[in-house]
């Protein structure tokens, strides 16, 4: 969360609509991360660290390809 704040403070402060974008993409996708409840569980046969920074990944890969064609090879 404090990482997708800095990127939408970046592109605020220097008027960069890329970072802004980072920003506000990481939001969704940890929104979305909470919605789906992939957060890490503490017993057995739960996700782990490892696999709750998967859907991360995969949630914010998600988010940006909706926005910039570019990024859709990444989410796919």
């Amino acid at each position: 969360m404090a990482t997708a704040i800095g990127f939408t403070e970046l592109g605020t402060r220097n008027n960069d609509p890329k970072a802004t974008m980072l920003g506000d993409t990481l939001m969704e996708a940890v929104g979305q991360w909470l919605t789906e409840d992939k957060t890490p569980g503490r017993s057995a046969k739960e996700i782990d660290n490892r696999g709750s920074n998967f859907y991360v990944a995969l949630y914010w890969a998600q988010a940006m390809a909706q926005r910039d064609p570019s990024w859709k090879v990444l989410y796919e």
